[in-house]
């Protein structure tokens, strides 16, 4: 009796982990065209485009950007995964729940470069070549 409470804990502790776990961007042949958008699910992940009126190929992806909500807080705040069509159009993907953009931790800086847009806000980009190498962890709250 003590093995199976002890496995459940474990194992509900494991599906709470991997609930949270981090969210890397989708590689490009995962992402597809549905409803006038991009989007990239699985397992009930959703990575999602804006409504786009011309329907192409995702040729590569280009890059991450993730924008800190606070000064104080430069870890929490919003991710865009960026890529190119094969028309040269530029399409941008946020992490989805609810119809919501989510808010996302950015636990390690390995692959960011910190830096500063063109209105003076903190930003982090990532260039890495793996979508997956620039990731953050879904916080689930609301905007």
């Amino acid at each position: 009796m003590i093995k199976h409470v002890v496995y459940a804990f474990f194992l509900s502790c494991f599906v709470i982990a991997s609930a949270k776990a981090a969210q890397g961007c989708p590689y490009a042949s995962a992402i597809n065209y549905a409803d006038d958008a991009y989007q990239s699910s699985g397992g009930g992940k959703l990575w999602q485009s804006q409504k786009v009126k011309e329907r192409d190929f995702i040729d590569r992806f280009i890059g991450a950007i993730f924008f800190p909500d606070k000064d104080d807080e430069l870890n929490v705040g919003r991710m865009e995964c960026a890529y190119l069509t094969g028309g040269g159009r530029r399409v941008t993907l946020r992490y989805v729940t609810q119809n919501v953009h989510e808010r996302m931790l950015m636990e390690s800086d390995y692959y960011w470069q910190s830096t500063v847009d063109l209105l003076g806000q903190a930003v982090h980009i990532c260039q890495d070549s793996q979508p997956d190498n620039c990731k953050a962890t879904p916080q689930n709250s609301t905007p």
